[in-house]
């Protein structure tokens, strides 16, 4: 379900790649793409649901400055990411 895929961006589980290195185990991208929500819902979604995640203020500060941004350039039909491309 979408709901199970956006939570998958939340709880953001890693895995050890062949280096040694904690990387994410699913592309966050793809889920965005397949959410039956489309890009602006999913985001709004996320943006919602996110505050739960984070432990430091100016980590919660700085992503929420993301979300304004990517909203904005999502409301914004002279950019090329406009409602339906990432």
């Amino acid at each position: 379900s979408t709901f199970h895929a956006l939570g998958k961006i939340l709880y953001a589980k890693r895995k050890v790649d062949d280096n040694g290195q904690q990387v994410l185990a699913f592309d966050p991208e793809e889920i965005m793409a397949r959410s039956d929500l489309g890009i602006s819902g999913s985001l709004r979604f996320l943006e919602y649901h996110s505050t739960d995640f984070f432990t430091d203020v100016e980590d919660l500060a700085d992503a929420s400055s993301l979300f304004s941004d990517a909203a904005a350039l999502l409301d914004n039909p002279d950019t090329s990411y406009h409602q339906g491309s990432i």
